[in-house]
C-alpha cells in the first residue's frame, strides 16, 4: 500500500486484528467464547449483552454518514473524540515526529503526543487567539506530521475561518485535524464535506455537547476512505459497547431536537454574556457552549465559588492568566452564577 508521507511507514505491512464478528455476522455463535446462556443483567435498548457488539458499529456509522451527507466510507465512530485523537496520533506521529498544536487550546492533544512518544510544537496564537495560516506554513519542518485545529476552540470559544484552514491544508504536507466538538453551537460552516476533495484534512466531532449524550462517549471522525481504512486497522476489538451503538444510533435520528437544544444553550450564551457584562466583566466573544471570562483573581473566584455556593467552572489561569471558563448552563443556573460572582466582587 502506497501511504501519504504523513503515516508512520510501519502501518502498510500491518495485518489488522479479525474479530469474532468480522468473520461472522449469523447463525449459531459458538466462536467467541460469550456466555451461551444469559446475561446477570436484563437487555439495554433491546441489546442482547450476552454478544460482542458490531465492531464497526455499522448502523451508527450509517446514521452518521447520512447525517453529514457523507459517503459511508468516509465517516468512522468512535469511542469519543479522545481515541480518534490518539488513533491518529498512533498513526502519524511516533520518536523523532512530531506533532504541532496553536495554543491555547484543548490540551489532551499534547497529552495524546506525549504518550506516543512524540515531539510537540507549540505555536503561540497570540492576544487575540488567532490562527495565521502563514505563520503556521513557517513552523513546519520536514519532522511534522499532523497539526491539531480546534473551531470553535476550546477554551477560547473562538472559530477559525474555513479558508485559513484550507490555506493550510494545502501548504502543509501533513494531516491537519480540526476538531469541532462544538461548531453545532456556531454559525460558521463545518468542513465534513471537505474531507471528500482535501485528502489530508480530518474533521472530529461529539455527540457529547449539542447532541446531550456525554454519558455514551460516542464521537466520529470525518476523512478519506484511505485514513478511515488506517483508523479502523489500528484500533482496539469492539471499541463501542452495544447499547453505545444503539442509543447513539437513536440520538443521531433526533438532530431536530439537537436544534431547539442548540437554540437553548445560544440564547443562555448570550444571555450570561451580556449579565456577565453588566458586573463589570468582559468575556471573550464565543462560538461555543461557554464562555472564556478575564477576571482578576480568577483563582480565588473559582475555589470560593466551589467551597461556598457549590459551584464549579472550570479555571483556566494556568495557561490564560486569571480566566475562568464557564459552561452555559440553564437559566437558573446561569442566574444563580452571576449573583454569586456579583455577591463576591462587591466583597473584594
Amino acid at each position: 500500500m502506497n501511504l501519504p508521507r504523513y503515516i508512520r511507514p510501519h502501518f502498510a505491512k500491518l495485518k489488522p486484528y479479525t474479530t469474532a464478528r468480522d468473520l461472522a455476522t449469523e447463525g449459531l455463535f459458538l466462536d467467541a467464547n460469550e456466555n451461551a446462556f444469559e446475561s446477570v443483567l436484563p437487555s439495554v435498548g433491546g441489546v442482547d449483552l450476552r454478544r460482542y457488539p458490531d465492531p464497526d458499529g455499522r448502523m451508527l456509522r450509517d446514521a452518521l454518514a447520512a447525517f453529514l451527507n457523507l459517503p459511508l466510507e468516509n465517516v468512522l465512530a468512535t469511542s469519543g473524540s479522545n481515541e480518534a485523537i490518539d488513533l491518529l496520533i498512533r498513526l502519524t506521529a511516533g520518536p523523532g515526529d512530531t506533532v504541532m498544536v496553536v495554543e491555547p487550546t484543548f490540551s489532551l492533544y499534547r497529552t495524546m503526543a506525549e504518550i506516543n512518544a512524540a515531539d510537540v510544537m507549540t505555536i503561540d496564537a497570540g492576544p487575540q487567539f488567532l490562527v495565521d495560516a502563514q505563520l503556521v506554513l513557517s513552523r513546519v519542518t520536514p519532522a511534522c506530521k499532523i497539526l491539531f485545529l480546534c473551531s470553535p476552540n476550546n477554551p477560547t470559544g473562538n472559530s477559525i475561518p474555513r479558508d485559513t484552514i484550507l490555506e493550510i491544508c494545502r501548504g502543509f504536507d501533513g494531516m491537519v485535524v480540526v476538531d469541532e466538538a462544538y461548531v453545532d453551537f456556531s454559525e460558521k460552516e463545518s468542513l465534513c464535506t471537505d474531507v471528500v476533495s482535501q485528502p489530508n484534512l480530518v474533521v472530529l466531532r461529539t455527540l457529547a455537547k449539542a447532541w446531550g449524550l456525554a454519558g455514551l462517549r460516542v464521537g466520529y471522525v470525518a476523512a478519506s476512505p484511505v485514513v478511515i481504512r488506517l483508523l479502523q486497522s489500528i484500533r482496539k476489538p469492539y471499541p463501542l459497547s452495544s447499547p453505545s451503538i444503539v442509543y447513539a444510533t437513536q440520538g443521531v435520528a433526533q438532530a431536530g431536537k439537537m436544534r431547539q437544544l442548540v437554540a437553548k444553550i445560544c440564547d443562555g450564551r448570550k444571555w450570561l454574556d451580556a449579565a456577565l457584562r453588566d458586573i463589570g466583566l468582559n468575556p471573550m466573544p464565543s462560538d461555543a457552549n461557554f464562555l472564556l471570562v478575564p477576571i482578576p483573581n480568577a483563582s480565588e473566584l473559582y475555589a470560593h465559588l466551589k467551597t461556598m455556593s457549590g459551584i464549579v467552572l472550570r479555571d483556566i489561569s494556568a495557561r490564560i492568566p486569571d480566566t475562568l471558563r464557564i459552561t452555559v448552563g440553564t437559566p437558573e443556573e446561569n442566574q444563580r452564577l452571576v449573583l454569586e460572582i456579583k455577591k463576591w466582587m462587591e466583597r473584594i
